[in-house]
């Protein structure tokens, strides 16, 4: 695939010490390769993938912040999301990917130009909006991007939601440019999770057990997400935003970092 270099990658590590943050285009580490177009071709067909924790409920949150994490997936010549393979998105370490990025073309992942995350309330209100251009540093910035520490690349940010109204459902739309088709909003696979017994408390001191490996993707079930076709956007509800101080509405591994990390792209290594 043909590609060319980027202007300076915005970065904070989400999912390997700290949360992700908000950053401006001098936090970098490396300049990443943008990916386009095959020869004779004018678009990638991508599908977007929304990591765990908003496919997921309850939501995982630092305070009043959500993550919002995103992966951009090559899906050229496949007809159903089932057929994408995870491990193509697991082939080299966050170190190999760092000191080499351009292995980023031999995965599956895709390194976008540009993007637009945006939020609204189940009101249609606009509350939160995002742009990024990582190719010319235009736009605010506030789409950050980084190679995690699975070593997947994602996009996203922390979404500050203590103004907004808590008990609703907020969905999260994510453009791309025409060079990227977007043809499915996907999620992980997990098989059949059973629902918890009902002597199971919800405020148990008992560890919360992890979900089964994920087998494969998904597209979004109908109803939770989709595509925008017109605007070439991904999109999905979050599930219900849930007041910070309840019982279980802080996910995650619990100690404030994202070590764990919700995003984690796959099987294990």
């Amino acid at each position: 695939m043909k590609h060319r270099g980027t202007a300076a990658l915005v970065v904070l590590a989400a999912m390997m010490f700290v949360p992700m943050t908000n950053a401006s285009a001098e936090d970098t580490y490396a300049d990443l390769p943008i990916s386009e177009p095959p020869q004779g071709a004018s678009s990638i067909d991508v599908a977007v993938y929304f990591a765990d924790n908003m496919a997921f409920t309850p939501q995982w949150r630092l305070g009043n912040f959500i993550r919002i994490e995103i992966v951009v997936l090559d899906v050229t010549g496949l007809s159903n999301p089932s057929e994408l393979d995870i491990e193509e998105s697991n082939l080299y370490t966050q170190e190999e990917l760092r000191l080499n990025p351009e292995l980023l073309f031999d995965t599956n992942m895709v390194s976008v130009s540009e993007m637009w995350v945006n939020i609204t309330s189940d009101s249609g209100k606009r509350v939160a909006d995002w742009h990024s251009d990582f190719v010319t540093g235009e736009g605010d910035m506030t789409v950050i991007r980084e190679i995690n520490g699975e070593g997947h690349l994602i996009y996203g940010g922390r979404w500050d939601s203590s103004e907004v109204d808590k008990g609703g459902f907020y969905t999260v739309s994510v453009g791309l440019p025409s060079t990227y088709s977007v043809k499915w909003a996907v999620q992980h696979d997990r098989g059949v999770v059973e629902e918890p017994s009902e002597d199971v408390s919800l405020t148990s001191d008992d560890p919360v057990e992890e979900p089964p490996e994920a087998i494969g993707y998904m597209a979004v079930p109908g109803g939770r997400g989709g595509i925008s076709a017109d605007t070439n956007e991904a999109y999905i509800v979050l599930g219900e935003l849930l007041d910070s101080s309840g019982s279980g509405a802080n996910g995650g591994n619990g100690d404030g970092n994202s070590g764990g990390g919700n995003c984690h792209h796959g099987g294990k290594r």
